[in-house]
Parts: structure tokens; C-alpha cells; sequence
């Protein structure tokens, strides 16, 4: 993790500025993505969040602003839900506030034990509780509600609101905003003798005189006297709006909501200060007072003219999209963008648009084989369709060298390539119309402007056929390194790779959605559908 300190803070930021520009004016998003309905005959109230509780049963868990546990077998045929957990009567919600987070124990299968954060009135408090299952598993007991924290509010906005456990040592973490307003008017983000804009953590299996949970002895202020709130592990936060833990690298990461300007993504570390409001993302925002020594930048940010406010996601580990493994994904709210972000803590993080939901994007889940969810505003849960995708291409002014990686209901030259200002020509011992368009092909198209393309379908690979002399080809879905191309018969490519953009030039690797010149001695096959390592 890098400081905000010294010639190596300025490195760094000067590397992600640049990085910055590479995303904003590349002209593809490689490896977009379309969303399905996970479950299409159900539909929930105000969804935030969703989850699994991890006894083997592979039920699905969808928590409702208003109060609301549901609980339902994890299938795409499922028509009825339960209600697990009912406490409306409790619950203050709207806006910002209601039933925030939910976790289970990780005995649950054993104790029965599950968590709840949610907000109350009278006075305006953040709860955090524990709940106990019957002998029903589809339903729980309201009324074993044990208080385990509280604290006050005071204001109706920024309460976080996420819990969950660590991998690796059991206690339970939970996110809290900076008490709300704007621009954390009682600086509580910085301040140590506060509940607020905190990451906290509790050992919830043991017990210390006058508490219902036990500190852990690592926490940075646990021998601390006074009003140290000794339940602090990490804090300088506004507004975390999701995290979570990588059960591979046991990384805890954290979406943390920013003022006007600026939204960051963090690896929150024991002890550290991640600067609001000091600072909002890597910038200056109030150094009044900042003096501390060590503000940890966030490993990734995006301005307002990409969204307004990160929801935070998980990183990938399910089975069905292998090109995601590894990768944390997250969205914006506001305009419901999602992105994949790869970052190691050595290599410099990349960044990449998958698509665009539908509907706002409120929280991400995950079920009990680790595959990845999206919870939407508009009452329907989504996942990665795995047989099908979606690329964005950013076609210039002029002609354009062009394929199309995957395979469409319709795939005329006129559906792809709306709004072409020329006919799409393929090439085959010499120039033809392309009324309809062939993977693995590659295709000159002109356009009177520049503009964005989506071409969406099934994915799809196979061999290409070519023919002695000079052949127009195309990749599939995935982008592939010259150096892992075939042929057969072998040694039939006698040109390199040719890619045209304003001008020819020789390219090292295949980019979905651009079209490349090869030469070949003889008739055969080439076979392109290995992913660049």
C-alpha cells in the first residue's frame, strides 16, 4: 500500500493519472458481459443486499429496505419466496436508512446465529443484533433478538451498513459512515472517540466485562483508555456502501461513497487511516486539522463524470466466468455501470467497463458456490450469462477494419453495422459485398462520424478457413497474442499480422472487434481462440 507521503506518492499518482487517460480514450472494453434475470419469476421490494448462509442448503438470502429477510431455492425456476425475518415493526427506513446488512454466523449450520445492521428512530441509531433461526430453517425468531452494538446517528444519511466475517480470524467487521450531512460536518471520519466512518471489528464469540462481544487484542486501540472506541479497525471513511472479503487472498475490500467529485475503492488494513475528510479519494477536500501522518490512497478512483456514487462488489471467484476470476467487481449507482478492476498490490490496477445494467445498482452477493449476483433498485436479482456477451467499439471517422466476435440472431451486414455510411465488404481473393457476416472474418466498413457500436451474441470460436495469398480475419471473445496463433497445415502464415487504424501497421496482438490482414502459402486453417496469458 502506498502513503501519501514523498517523491513515491507522487509516482504513483502520476501513474494512475496516466492510467486514467489510457481508459478514457481507449476505443475498446474488451470482455463486456450481458446480465440475465437469475430468478425471473420473482421480483423483491427495495432489494439491497443478498446472500447465502453457507449450511450447504444453497438457499438464497435477499435483504428488503424496509425490514425484510426472503429466503428461496437457488434456481432459475424458483415462483415462491419466504419471508425469513420480519422486523418492520423496528426498522426506520427510507432514503439512506432501513435494513442495511446481513450476515451468518460461520457455525450457522450448527448455532443458528445471523446478523443485522439496521437503522432506528427515537433517538436515530445504528443496530447492530443478532437473531437466531427456529426449527424451521426457512423462518427465524424475531424475538431472540440479542442488541449486540448501537450508536447514535445524527443525521439520516451515510450509515454504511455493511457486516460480514473475516476468512481467516472470525470477527465480525462492520462498515459505518460519517454520520451523514455533507462534507462530515463534526469531522467524525478522523475522529477516534466515535462510532462513525469507521471500519469496527468484534470477536462476537467471546465476551468482556459490560459487552456482548469480546475486542480483539489486535485492534489498534484496544488497550486505549478514555473515550477510544476500542471496536475501531481502520478508519477515515465516508460512507463505505459494500465491502468484502476475497476468501483467496483475505483482502478486505471497501467501496467507500465520495462527496461532489471523487469515488474510491480501498484494501482496508488494520490500523490505517483511509483520510476523509481530509481527503476525498487521492485530493484534498478539508486539511483542516489533518496532521496525521499516514493517509492510505485508495488502490482505485473514478470521478464524477464517470458516476456518482460506487456500489461495492466482490472479488470474482464462482465458476462460470473463468476470464473474471481474480478480478473485484463494482458499479456505480448512478448510471449503473459496472467495471472489473485487476490489482495485486505490485502491478499497476486495470480497470475495465463490463456493461451497463439495468436499473440501479444497489449491492452485489454471492451464493454458496462463490458465483456473483447483482441486486438492482428495480426489484430483480442478475448474474453473468455465461454463453453470451457484449463488446463496445468506438468506429472512427472514415473506414474502419472490423469483425464481429460474436455470433448474433441477425447477423446482416446492416444489423451489425447500423448506421454505416457504405456498404460492409469482405474480402476473398478479392473485394464483395458482405450481406451477411462470418465469424472469424474481418470486414471494411465506412462511417461519415465517429461513433459507439455494441455488438452483442452468443460467444463463439472455432477455426478459420483460409485460402492461399492474403486473408481478412478476426478474432473471437477473447483478445489473443500473435505468439499463440496456429495453423495447420503448420507454417503456413508467411506475413505478420496486419491492423489498420488511420494507416497499416503491424500488431502483436488480436483485439476483439478489429479486423487484420495475413498472408498465407497455401490453403488451411488458422486457429485464434487462445487467450492472450
Amino acid at each position: 500500500m502506498k502513503l501519501r507521503s514523498g517523491l513515491d506518492v507522487l509516482a504513483f499518482r502520476f501513474l494512475k493519472y496516466l492510467l486514467f487517460v489510457f481508459l478514457i480514450y481507449s476505443n475498446f472494453s474488451y470482455g463486456q458481459f450481458e446480465l440475465q434475470n437469475a430468478f425471473p419469476n420473482i421480483t423483491f421490494n427495495n432489494p439491497l443486499f443478498l446472500t447465502n448462509s453457507g449450511d450447504g442448503t444453497n438457499r438464497i438470502f435477499v435483504v428488503e429496505q424496509n425490514g425484510i429477510v426472503k429466503v428461496y431455492p437457488n434456481s432459475s425456476a424458483t415462483i415462491n419466496v419466504k419471508t425469513f425475518l420480519n422486523i418492520t415493526d423496528r426498522v426506520a427506513s427510507g432514503g439512506e436508512m432501513g435494513l442495511l446488512g446481513l450476515v451468518f454466523h460461520p457455525d450457522y449450520e450448527n448455532n443458528g446465529y445471523f446478523y443485522v445492521n439496521y437503522t432506528a428512530t427515537n433517538p436515530r441509531r445504528t443496530i447492530i443484533s443478532r437473531y437466531q433461526v427456529t426449527n424451521n430453517p426457512d423462518s427465524a425468531d424475531k424475538n431472540t433478538e440479542l442488541i449486540l452494538l448501537t450508536f447514535n446517528q445524527p443525521f439520516g444519511n451515510h450509515n454504511g451498513g455493511w457486516i460480514g466475517f473475516g476468512p481467516n480470524d472470525g470477527y465480525l467487521y462492520i462498515g459505518t459512515g460519517d454520520g451523514g450531512s455533507s462534507g462530515d460536518p463534526q469531522n467524525n471520519g478522523q475522529s477516534i472517540i466515535t462510532f462513525l466512518g469507521k471500519i469496527l471489528r468484534i470477536d462476537i464469540d467471546n465476551q468482556d466485562p459490560g459487552l456482548e462481544y469480546a475486542i480483539p487484542v489486535d485492534n489498534p486501540f484496544s488497550d486505549s483508555t478514555g473515550s477510544v472506541v476500542k471496536e475501531i479497525y481502520a478508519w477515515g471513511m465516508r460512507n463505505p456502501w459494500r465491502n468484502s472479503f476475497d476468501p483467496v487472498t483475505g483482502w478486505l475490500w471497501s467501496a467507500d461513497v465520495g462527496q461532489y467529485q471523487w469515488e474510491e475503492i480501498d484494501i482496508v488494513e488494520n490500523g490505517k487511516n483511509y483520510g476523509w475528510r481530509c481527503y476525498e479519494g487521492t485530493h484534498s477536500y478539508n486539511s483542516s486539522g489533518c496532521n496525521y501522518p499516514e493517509y492510505i490512497d485508495p488502490v482505485w478512483e473514478y470521478s464524477h463524470s464517470l458516476g456518482c456514487s460506487i456500489t461495492g462488489g466482490y472479488v470474482y471467484r464462482g465458476p462460470t466466468i473463468p476470464e473474471l476470476t481474480g478480478k473485484y467487481i463494482y458499479a456505480d449507482y448512478c448510471l449503473s455501470t459496472i467495471w472489473s478492476l485487476e490489482y495485486d498490490g505490485i502491478t499497476p490496477p486495470d480497470n475495465q467497463t463490463l456493461l451497463t445494467a439495468t436499473g440501479s445498482v444497489t449491492s452485489f452477493g454471492v451464493d454458496e458456490q462463490s458465483e456473483l449476483y447483482i441486486v438492482s433498485f428495480n426489484g430483480n436479482i442478475y448474474k453473468f450469462n455465461p454463453g453470451s456477451a457484449c463488446l463496445n467499439v468506438e468506429l472512427s471517422t472514415g473506414w474502419n477494419l472490423v469483425s464481429v466476435p460474436f455470433l448474433n440472431n441477425n447477423m446482416s451486414g446492416t444489423n451489425i453495422f447500423s448506421n454505416s455510411s457504405s456498404e460492409v465488404f469482405g474480402f476473398d481473393n478479392g473485394y464483395f459485398i458482405a450481406d451477411t457476416l462470418v465469424n472469424g472474418n474481418g470486414y471494411w466498413v465506412k462511417y461519415n462520424n465517429s461513433q459507439p457500436l455494441q455488438i452483442c451474441g452468443e460467444r463463439i470460436s472455432f477455426p478459420i478457413e483460409v485460402s492461399a495469398g492474403w486473408n481478412l480475419i478476426g478474432p473471437f471473445d477473447k483478445q489473443v497474442a500473435v505468439e499463440n496463433i496456429s495453423s495447420n497445415p503448420p507454417d503456413i502464415i508467411i506475413s505478420p499480422f496486419f491492423g489498420y487504424d488511420s494507416g497499416y501497421s503491424i500488431v502483436d496482438t488480436l483485439i476483439l472487434g478489429k479486423g487484420y490482414w495475413v498472408k498465407t502459402s497455401a490453403n488451411g486453417i488458422i486457429q485464434i481462440n487462445e487467450e492472450l496469458r
